[in-house]
């Protein structure tokens, strides 16, 4: 999609090959806005030269205003626009989308007046639902009275809107300037052809990825379009949950610096070491129904998930639990620093300089906080999520099975079906917290090759034992509540 952002960039800040350059890569972003395309395959796109796009790559990965393209590893990351795990709101958000003219040769023939011109007919035709619409001339050329584009003459929108009824684009779109009968406002006239609302183009480089990702880590059987969104399906929502528990506690707690980067980076972490276990999963016999099967297949690979989701949350609670130990030993925190700081031609320690290394652990320690709990309130959904999919409907001959209960919702034709169901999701919870229990357990106390704080070892060893019996008393908590909403649950079905 071409949002708003992305939407103004080409409308002020691009040459015409630059437009068609930007164009194809959002055909080939990932959720992360990372461009998977060469340099030769987006130049044989737009037809223009290698050596021509590596000098579009140089121009705005170069520290301007803003780097619209920002290195990753050999690739670079589209900083313009939204990504669907940035935040974006079907219902608020403003966007056109990738109509296929945009990637015919005669789009790309236009001039760059002209291509402007198209793209703000097409970003009003996504938004009213229209193939057939107006635009004010003030909202196109500047004047006293608006503001208008200022790449805009009433002689250049002329000139474009001339070169684009005199090529063999005019076969997508009408233009012509018109204006009112009562007080002859003039407006710019667009009648696009007929069913473009529905010729658009659709970004499949996170699929291509899943099909590379499972290859690579073993699986090589053919997986089908089926197969792969159903998968997304699970990897995009990681990444949307977090996003929402992150927006929901920042509201509730305050907000809290790099969170939300951390936690995005935690999704596509969780999401690729899931899919490379999913991979190996499916070399096993009993589960190669999974390429038919394709819930099935989903709901196998969301378990993993939830495992992957539990492992980094207990990573950042023993973060959390080390940045506590450091913060509690005021004598050993005001040592550690003094000893970095100290100047020997001076003969003193920079006591300034080491407030400044106590704040950052502060905020550092807040940070871990707010992710390990965000991770421990996505689990708990997790949990109560597949326990509110189990519905029990009695199957009446002339009743439909869709209208029996929600969309998503498991309809049941027997009792005890459910309840069975029921309580195989309860047995998953309750192993859950059984391992992470274990795990405490065993990895909650220090061992002598414990990092920087092993010189202090008996300091923190009964601190720690208190954190890790208050973490243990947490998880029995919960234990308990999975408890009482369980048996809620199996009642209702029982007494249905």
């Amino acid at each position: 999609m071409i949002y708003k952002e992305t939407y103004q960039f080409l409308l002020h800040n691009v040459s015409s090959r630059e437009f068609d350059a930007c164009l194809y890569s959002l055909l080939k972003i990932d959720w992360d806005g990372v461009i998977h395309a060469t340099s030769q395959e987006v130049a044989e796109a737009i037809g223009t030269k290698k050596k021509y796009l590596k000098h579009i790559v140089k121009k705005y990965s170069k520290l301007l205003s803003r780097k619209v393209l920002v290195p990753f590893k050999d690739k670079y990351i589209l900083n313009i626009g939204k990504h669907k795990n940035l935040g974006f709101k079907k219902r608020t958000d403003l966007y056109c989308k990738q109509y296929s003219f945009f990637y015919t040769p005669e789009f790309r023939s236009l001039p760059l007046n002209a291509k402007r011109l198209i793209l703000m007919g097409a970003f009003e035709m996504s938004i009213s639902g229209t193939e057939k619409l107006v635009i004010d001339y003030n909202n196109i050329v500047p004047s006293k009275r608006s503001e208008g584009n200022s790449f805009f003459t009433r002689g250049r929108l002329l000139n474009a809107i001339q070169a684009i009824q005199n090529s063999p684009f005019k076969r997508f779109v009408n233009v012509s300037m018109i204006s009112t009968i009562h007080d002859r406002q003039e407006l710019v006239w667009f009648s696009f052809e007929n069913g473009t609302l529905d010729k658009f183009e659709k970004n499949h480089t996170e699929r291509s990825l899943l099909r590379q990702k499972m290859l690579k880590a073993g699986f090589l059987e053919l997986l089908s379009d089926e197969f792969c969104k159903d998968i997304q399906s699970v990897g995009m929502s990681i990444f949307n949950k977090l996003t929402k528990l992150e927006e929901e506690n920042s509201k509730k707690r305050g907000l809290v610096c790099g969170v939300k980067e951390d936690l995005l980076e935690i999704a596509r972490l969780v999401y690729d070491r899931s899919i490379k276990k999913m991979a190996v999963a499916m070399n096993k016999p009993e589960h190669k129904r999974f390429l038919t099967e394709t819930k099935e297949a989903s709901a196998y690979f969301s378990a993993i998930v939830r495992d992957e989701i539990t492992q980094e949350m207990l990573k950042y609670q023993n973060q959390v639990d080390s940045y506590k130990d450091l913060l509690s030993s005021t004598e050993y925190l005001r040592g550690y620093q003094m000893e970095m700081q100290y100047d020997e031609e001076a003969g003193k320690a920079l006591l300034v300089d080491s407030l400044e290394t106590a704040n950052q652990t502060v905020l550092d320690l807040e940070k871990n906080e707010r992710i390990a709990l965000i991770l421990s309130d996505w689990d708990a959904e997790w949990v109560m999520a597949r326990a509110n999919t189990v519905v029990y409907e009695k199957n009446n001959e002339d009743e439909n099975l869709e209208e029996a209960a929600p969309t998503k919702k498991r309809v049941w034709n027997s009792k005890e079906e459910a309840v069975k169901y029921l309580k195989s999701v309860k047995k998953s919870a309750y192993k859950q917290i059984s391992k992470l229990i274990t795990l405490i357990s065993e990895n909650g106390i220090p061992t002598e090759t414990e990092g920087v704080l092993a010189n202090r070892l008996k300091e923190f060893k009964d601190k720690r034992k208190e954190t890790v019996a208050n973490r243990l008393k947490v998880l029995e908590e919960r234990r308990k509540e999975y408890k009482s909403y369980f048996d809620k649950l199996s009642e209702k079905i029982t007494i249905a």
